[in-house]
């Protein structure tokens, strides 16, 4: 089966792939909230369960915002291009009018998948976005197949997205 899917790299892409890069780590700061929240009421220090929580889950949520938007603006080449990815029964093809790549089945380190979007990963920290409105539910079940290698099943399903 072949298809294409294109998606042009906008602002509101980037935040999305970010969600999905970021998903990780955003447990570990929620972890560590809570543990200051018990922490704080065990020892009875109730500035130490309100305040340190609090300001963890603020200033990573700015820290994100801020790191996001730096990234995004140091991509000059990149902003507002319109990548196309031509799926094949061996790899994909992902071209724009800057750069080509292809991408063996087998190289893809996992896909994640909300209801709107996969986000196809080719390492921990890199990845692309496809939208699912763009493919038909044919082209959606030949996308998680084919991130299958050797029995093992890549597809994580995310739903905060």
């Amino acid at each position: 089966m072949d298809f294409e899917i294109e998606m042009v790299r906008t602002y509101e892409n980037y935040i999305k792939l970010s969600k999905f890069l970021y998903r990780k780590r955003e447990g570990f700061v929620y972890i560590i909230s809570a543990l200051y929240f018990v922490l704080g009421l065990l020892s009875r220090s109730y500035f130490v369960a309100l305040f340190i929580p609090l300001f963890f889950v603020i200033f990573w949520n700015l820290l994100k915002k801020w790191a996001v938007k730096k990234r995004y603006e140091s991509f000059t080449l990149l902003k507002a291009v319109c990548f196309h990815y031509h799926f094949t029964e061996n790899q994909i093809k992902a071209y724009s009018d800057i750069s080509t790549l292809d991408i063996k089945y087998e190289s893809i380190y996992c896909l994640l998948e909300s209801n709107n979007y996969f986000c196809v990963f080719l390492s921990y920290f890199e990845g692309f976005l496809l939208n699912k409105s763009d493919c038909s539910p044919e082209q959606q079940e030949y996308i998680r197949t084919k991130c299958s290698y050797n029995g093992y099943k890549r597809v994580h399903f995310f739903t905060r997205l």
